[in-house]
C-alpha cells in the first residue's frame, strides 16, 4: 500500500523573492498540509504522515521514501530539523538531498558509520558513484538541525540544536559535477547509485533485504540564498582544505627534517586486533593457521579444526579478554609460541609443522605443546588439558619433566588436517622434531642474502617474510603454485606469483624462482596468453620474471630455454595490439580485463604499462641470446606502444580542483568515480601499481600527476596506501615509494616502510595482511598474504640495495638512526643484476668519520657504484678516501665510485 495521510487543511509554504540571505521556502508542515509543489516517493508499504509540523516516515529500514520538488535555483542553503530512524536504527538515514540529476547530488543525514556508531553523514554522488563521510558522533534518539550551504566555490555541511548556533563538519571544494543550479530538492529516505542492479536511476530504490519498520522525522525545511559572506571559500578554509586530504600521520611525522622511526609511528594506532599466522612445511600443499585465539584452523571461513582447553572444566587456552603474546622461535623461524597469563599461572602454547624429511610429499602432522608455569608459590596448576580436535575431545594429563613442581608439560601430535592418530608424546620426543624443524629452517634461510640492520625486528621480519612465502607455495601434481593466501586466494593470482619470483632472486633464492617459473609456464597457452585470476598485467610481469632472473643470476641456457614462451607472449601481445582502435584515446591499447577485482574488459593505464615494459625487457634479454629479429621487432613495437601509451595520458588527463589527474580508465574514469575522486582506495591501489612498473620515469610530469594526487588527496596513512575509511591496504604502496626514491626523498620511503611494520602486519610475528583498519586496529581475515611479503621484501631491499641503468646504488633510504656512533649496516652475499655484492657500513661519527667496505659484483661490473650516507647529525662531507687515496667524487651525502672490480673501502670524513 503507497499513501500519504494529510491532516488539517492548512497552507504550509511560503515564498519570498531570492535575493541574497532570504528566504526562498520554507516548508513548516503546519496543519499537516503539504503543498502540491511536492512530489511524494515512496516504495510499496511505506507512507508518510503529515501531521501539524511534522512529517513522520513510516517505512523499513533499508527503503525509500522521501519527498521532492523543483529548485532551480543556485547557491543556496537548505536546512532541515530530522529527527533520525527509531528503533531499529540509522543505517539508512533520512537526509537532506541537493540533486542536478540521476548521477549527481550531494547529501546530509545521520547514520550508524562502519565502526558501528551513529554519525552525523555526509556524501556527493558524482558521475553515479558515491563518496560518503562520516563525521562526528550523534545521539540518533534527539533531532537536530542538518545544513547544506552550496556556494560560487564551496559546499559545506553543518549541525545545529537550534537553528541558530552551527557548528560545520565538512568543507569541500565544490566539485564541477554539481556546477550550476540543483534541480531539485529532496528530503526524506532514498538511495541511488546508477547501477544496473537498482531499478531506478534516482533515489527510488530499495535494497532486496527491506529491513525492519522505522519511523523518522523531518520538519522547518528552509531554503535561502546562501549569503554573501559565505559564497566563497574563506582564506582558513581554503588552508585547512589544502592540508584535509594529507597523510594524517605523514603530515606530522615529516615535519621538520629528522627522520621517521618506528617508535614515531607506531604510536598513533594500535596495533593488529586479530593476528593470524602459519606453520608448516615449505610448498606443502596443507598449512597449520593459529588463530588469534591460539585454535588451528585450516580455512578462515571454517570453524577451527583444534584448540586447547585447561582443567575440567575446561577453559580455552585463549579468549577475547586476555592478552596472548605471540613470537617466533628465534624470532622468525616458523615455530609458534603463545603465551597468556590466568590466576598466576603462565600458560604457553607451541606449536609447529612436520613431515617425514621436511617434504611437501608426505603427511603433515601438528604438533603442539602446552606448558603450565606458577608464577606465585601457591597458585594451582591444572591436572589436565583437553585437545578438541574435529568436535572429539581428548584429555591428557599435565606432567612435570622437572624435579620442581613449578612447571608441568602436556606435548601432543596429530595428522592434519583430518586430527587423526593424535597421541601425547614425551617431551624428548617433541623436542627431537622441534629441533629438526627450526634447523631445517635454520639452513634454508640462511641460503639467502643477509641484510643486517641495527633494528632487530627488521633483521627478524624480513627471514620471517622469505618463511610465509615458502608457506604459501603449494605443491600440487607435480606442480609449484604460490597462492596468495593460506587458508584464503587459495589460487594462482599471475600479477603477484610474478613479483613474488622476482624477490625470491633479490633474495638470492634463485633455484626457488627458477622452480616456480618452469611450473607457471605450465599455465600459458598455446597461443601464448598467461592469466591466472588476475588479468592483462600478467602478460606484461611473467616476461619481466622471466627476464629478471636471467638478470639477477647470467644464466644465458636458462634464458634461451625459456626464450619461447618469451616470443609467444609478445606476439600475442602484437596480435591484440593490431585490434586495438586505429584513433582516439585509446588508440593502440588493449581492452582486457584489468585486475582481479574488476572483470570486465576495459582499457587500463596499469595493464598497458606492464605489458609495454614487458615487451622492452623481452627484446633486450632476446638480443643478449642472439634471437635479434624478435628482438628488433619486439622493440619497434615496444616503442610505438610506449607512444601510443604516453599520447592516450596526454589526452585523458583532467583538471580537478586545480591540479592535473590522470584517470587509469580513460574512456569513462571508473576508478576515479568509485573512489570518490579522491586518490585513495582502488585508485591509489592501481595507480601505484603503475608506478610499480616503471613505465614512467620518476621525474615524469604524468608520474608527478599521480604521486601529487595521492598525496593530497586522502591516498596515503602513515606513508602507505589508504583503502576505505581508516583502513590501508599497504602492500599496493610500494611503486609510490620507488617513485619517491627515485626522486630523492628517502624519508617517505623510511615513512612508508615503518607504515607496513606498524599497521600492515603483525608486530611481533610479521604476518603481512591485504586489509587491516589502521585507525581501529581491525583486520581483515587475508593474513599471512603472500603479495604482502612480496611487497615487503622488495621495500627493504631498495631501501639498502638498487639497481637503476648501469649503476648501482647502496643505501638509499638507511635511515640516520642506523648510521649512529657504533651501528653497522651489512649485506652479503646480495644479487644484483651485475652480480652478487658484500658491503658493511660501520659508524664511527664520535671519531668524525664513517668506513665502507665493498666486494663489488664482478659478473657485469657497473658503470658506478653510488654509496649515501646519511649522517645522523646531517653533517657535511669533508673528504673522502677511497682505498687511501682522496677522491673528490661526492655529491651531498652520495659518494660516486668507479666500479673496478676490486675491493672498495671508503673512509669518509665529516665537519
Amino acid at each position: 500500500m503507497i499513501r500519504i495521510i494529510l491532516l488539517l487543511p492548512l497552507v504550509c509554504m511560503v515564498y519570498k523573492a531570492s535575493l541574497a540571505g532570504e528566504l526562498i521556502l520554507h516548508e513548516s508542515f503546519k496543519g499537516g498540509k503539504l503543498d502540491s509543489s511536492w512530489h511524494l516517493h515512496v516504495s510499496k508499504g511505506n507512507e508518510i504522515v503529515l501531521k501539524d509540523g511534522v512529517a513522520e516516515i513510516r517505512a523499513n529500514l533499508h527503503t525509500y521514501a522521501h519527498i521532492s520538488r523543483q529548485l532551480g535555483v543556485d547557491n543556496v542553503t537548505v536546512k532541515a530539523r530530522i529527527k533520525p530512524s527509531s528503533p531499529a536504527g540509522i543505517s539508512w538515514c533520512t537526509s537532506i538531498f541537493l540533486v542536478w540529476n540521476t548521477a549527481n547530488w550531494c547529501q546530509m543525514g545521520m547514520i550508524s558509520g562502519p565502526d558501528g556508531i551513529n554519525r552525523f553523514y555526509a556524501a556527493e554522488t558524482l558521475e553515479g558513484f558515491t563518496l560518503e563521510s562520516y563525521l562526528e558522533p550523534c545521539d540518533h534518539l534527539l533531532p537536530h538541525y542538518l545544513r547544506i550551504e552550496l556556494g560560487k566555490d564551496v559546499l559545506r555541511y553543518s549541525i545545529s540544536e537550534d537553528c541558530k548556533k552551527w557548528k560545520t563538519l565538512r568543507v569541500i571544494h565544490r566539485p564541477a559535477q554539481l556546477s550550476g543550479a540543483p534541480a531539485s530538492l529532496v528530503v526524506g529516505k532514498g538511495f541511488s547509485n546508477d547501477k544496473p542492479n537498482y531499478s531506478n536511476p534516482d533515489l527510488d530504490n530499495d535494497y532486496l533485504d527491506r529491513g525492519p519498520w522505522v519511523t523518522s522525522e523531518i520538519s522547518d525545511i528552509q531554503v535561502e540564498k546562501t549569503s554573501p559572506k559565505h559564497l566563497a571559500l574563506k582564506p582558513a578554509e581554503r588552508r585547512s582544505l589544502s592540508e584535509s586530504g594529507l597523510d594524517p600521520v605523514g603530515k606530522i611525522i615529516l615535519r621538520g627534517k629528522d627522520d621517521p622511526t618506528f617508535e614515531k609511528v607506531a604510536k598513533f594506532y594500535p596495533k593488529m586486533k586479530y593476528p593470524k599466522e602459519a606453520v608448516g612445511v615449505p610448498e606443502h600443499p596443507t598449512d597449520i593457521a593459529i588463530d588469534h585465539l591460539g585454535r588451528l584452523q585450516l580455512n578462515y571461513n571454517q570453524p577451527p579444526i583444534a584448540w586447547i582447553e585447561i582443567g575440567n572444566p575446561g577453559v580455552p587456552f585463549g579468549d577475547e579478554k586476555t592478552p596472548i603474546e605471540r613470537k617466533w622461535l628465534s624470532g622468525y623461524i616458523p615455530v609458534l609460541t603463545l603465551t597468556t597469563r590466568r590466576s598466576d599461572i603462565e600458560y604457553q602454547q607451541t606449536v609447529f609443522g612436520w613431515s617425514e624429511g621436511m617434504s611437501p610429499d608426505t603427511s603433515l602432522v601438528a604438533f603442539i605443546c602446552l606448558e603450565a608455569r606458577r608464577l606465585k608459590k601457591n597458585a594451582k596448576i591444572p591436572d589436565s588439558i583437553t585437545l578438541v580436535a574435529n568436535g572429539e575431545r581428548h584429555q591428557f594429563e599435565l606432567t612435570s619433566e622437572e624435579s620442581s613442581q613449578d612447571l608441568q608439560i602436556a606435548c601432543m601430535k596429530m595428522g592434519w588436517p583430518d586430527a587423526k592418530d593424535i597421541s601425547k608424546i614425551s617431551i624428548s620426543e617433541y623436542n627431537a622434531a622441534l629441533n629438526e624443524v627450526a634447523e631445517f629452517w635454520r639452513r634454508l634461510l640462511n641460503r639467502v642474502a643477509v641484510f643486517e640492520v641495527p633494528e632487530q625486528r627488521i633483521n627478524d621480519a624480513y627471514r620471517a617474510w622469505l618463511a610465509y612465502s615458502q608457506l604459501n607455495v603449494d605443491k600440487i601434481n607435480g606442480i609449484y603454485e604460490p597462492h596468495d593466501g593460506i587458508g584464503f586466494y587459495e589460487e594462482n593470482y599471475g600479477y603477484s606469483c610474478t613479483l613474488h619470483y622476482i624477490a625470491l632472486d633479490m633474495y638470492g633464492l634463485h633455484d626457488k624462482a627458477e622452480r616456480y617459473l618452469d611450473s607457471i609456464l605450465h599455465f600459458q597457452q598455446p597461443d601464448g596468453l598467461y592469466t591466472q585470476n588476475f588479468g592483462l598485467p600478467d602478460m606484461g610481469t611473467l616476461p619481466i620474471a622471466l627476464v629478471e632472473h636471467y638478470n639477477f643470476t647470467g644464466d644465458k641456457g636458462w634464458l634461451s630455454r625459456v626464450a619461447p614462451n618469451i616470443v609467444k607472449i609478445g606476439d600475442w601481445l602484437i596480435r591484440k595490439r593490431k585490434e586495438a582502435p586505429k584513433e582516439g584515446i585509446t588508440k593502440g591499447l588493449i581492452k582486457f580485463r584489468p585486475y582481479c577485482d574488476y572483470s570486465e574488459p576495459e582499457v587500463n593505464y596499469f595493464s598497458d604499462a606492464y605489458c609495454c615494459v614487458g615487451l622492452e625487457k623481452a627484446s633486450a634479454a632476446l638480443e643478449a641470446v642472439g634471437m635479434k629479429e624478435e628482438a628488433e621487432r619486439f622493440r619497434k613495437e615496444a616503442e610505438a606502444y610506449r607512444a601510443d601509451i604516453l599520447a592516450s595520458m596526454d589526452a585523458a588527463a583532467i583538471e580537478f580542483e586545480g591540479r592535473t589527474v590522470l584517470p587509469l580508465v580513460p574512456e569513462n574514469h571508473r576508478l576515479l568515480k568509485s573512489s570518490g575522486y579522491t586518490g585513495g582506495d582502488y585508485y591509489g591501489l592501481v595507480a601505484c601499481c603503475l608506478l610499480e612498473s616503471e613505465f614512467l620515469p620518476a621525474n615524469d610530469k604524468r608520474a608527478y600527476w599521480i604521486t601529487d594526487f595521492i598525496e593530497r588527496k586522502n591516498g596515503l596513512i602513515a606513508g602507505v596506501c589508504k583503502f576505505q575509511t581508516g583502513g590501508i591496504d599497504h602492500a599496493y604502496t610500494y611503486g609510490y615509494l620507488l617513485t619517491q626514491l627515485k626522486r630523492g626523498d628517502p624519508r617517505k620511503v623510511i615513512l612508508g616502510f615503518y607504515g607496513m611494520l606498524a599497521y600492515g602486519m603483525t608486530r611481533d610475528t610479521y604476518s603481512g595482511v591485504e586489509c587491516t583498519f589502521a585507525v581501529n586496529g581491525s583486520n581483515m581475515w587475508t593474513l599471512p598474504h603472500l603479495y604482502s611479503a612480496t611487497q615487503q621484501l622488495r621495500t627493504l631491499r631498495m631501501m639498502l640495495l638498487r639497481e637503476e641503468g648501469d649503476d648501482l646504488h647502496i643505501a638509499e633510504a638507511v635511515p640516520r638512526a642506523w648510521l649512529e656512533d657504533g651501528k653497522v649496516v651489512e649485506v652479503r652475499r646480495a644479487p644484483t643484476y651485475f652480480g652478487n655484492v658484500s658491503f658493511r657500513i660501520v659508524s664511527k661519527v664520535s671519531e668524525g668519520q664513517i668506513e665502507v667496505s665493498i666486494t663489488p659484483p664482478a659478473r657485469k661490473p657497473p658503470k658506478r657504484i653510488l654509496v649515501t650516507l646519511r649522517h645522523p647529525k646531517f653533517k657535511p662531507i669533508k673528504a673522502v678516501y677511497l682505498n687511501g687515496l682522496k677522491i673528490n667524487k661526492y655529491k651531498g651525502e652520495t659518494i660516486e665510485v668507479s666500479a673496478a672490480g676490486r675491493p672498495v673501502k671508503l673512509i669518509v670524513r665529516y665537519e
